[in-house]
């Protein structure tokens, strides 16, 4: 090897003892980086908590960038401790006047049955929480409690009994109809089951975070063989909601 190819060589290999790029301390920091980012809670996103602490403060104390506006001259604030995560809790704000309180609260309290003259009462409750803005707000449905909870049997019975009488229908052919069928099948599709499928779609909307329309679907429920379907349609909408309380 010539003096030249020797000199060329000894330049281009490292110097010992040179620091050299600490790769797996790059890669390191760019993961952790990454899943910083994927732990930053994400507006629209739900979680639960449990109601810890009840207490009223000055409405000065509410931070200006809080989603709900606070009008009043004092606020209620509840304390809610996320579930999974420990040590976290939240404070969510409403507002608050001594002789009375905000819709909104009224209808947060509703769901559990809870006076509005005892609201400490909903201390361990669990409480369904939306992320807004950055913070913790309780889902509260947009009118108080409506509805009856046992109409859904009246639902599912509707929708059983047109079930079997178009299979009925389909199997042996007009000898199944007779003035009594007739008179069952019209009460059935044109009283019983709108009926019980308002009254079931207003419970629902006013006490899970399901957002039809009741009178939409009591509509439907008036649509003799559409209601087969759409009947089916909203008892799978039902079935997948989550309780508020």
């Amino acid at each position: 090897m010539t003096d030249q190819q020797e000199r060329t060589v000894e330049e281009t290999e490292p110097e010992t003892g040179a620091e050299q790029p600490d790769t797996n301390s790059q890669q390191t920091e760019s993961f952790l980086a990454v899943e910083s980012a994927l732990a930053t809670d994400v507006d629209g996103e739900t979680v639960w908590g449990r109601a810890v602490d009840v207490e009223r403060i000055p409405a000065s104390e509410v931070p200006a960038e809080y989603p709900r506006t606070i009008t009043t001259d004092r606020a209620l604030v509840l304390h809610i401790a996320i579930d999974g995560e420990d040590d976290h809790e939240t404070r969510c704000y409403f507002e608050w006047d001594d002789t009375d309180a905000e819709d909104r609260l009224s209808r947060l309290l509703a769901l559990y049955d809870v006076p509005l003259d005892r609201f400490g009462d909903l201390y361990g409750q669990r409480i369904f929480l939306e992320i807004q803005d950055g913070y913790y707000i309780p889902y509260v449905p947009s009118t108080p409690p409506r509805g009856s909870p046992q109409a859904v049997y009246g639902v599912a019975g509707g929708l059983v009994f047109n079930l079997l009488s178009v299979g009925l229908l389909l199997a042996v052919g007009g000898s199944v109809v007779s003035v009594p069928t007739v008179l069952l099948w019209f009460v059935v599709n044109f009283v019983g089951l709108p009926l019980s499928t308002y009254l079931d779609a207003w419970h629902t909307y006013t006490h899970t975070d399901w957002e039809g329309g009741p009178l939409f679907w009591a509509f439907l429920a008036l649509l003799p063989i559409v209601n087969v379907l759409t009947t089916a349609l909203y008892l799978q909408q039902r079935r997948t909601s989550t309780s508020l309380a």
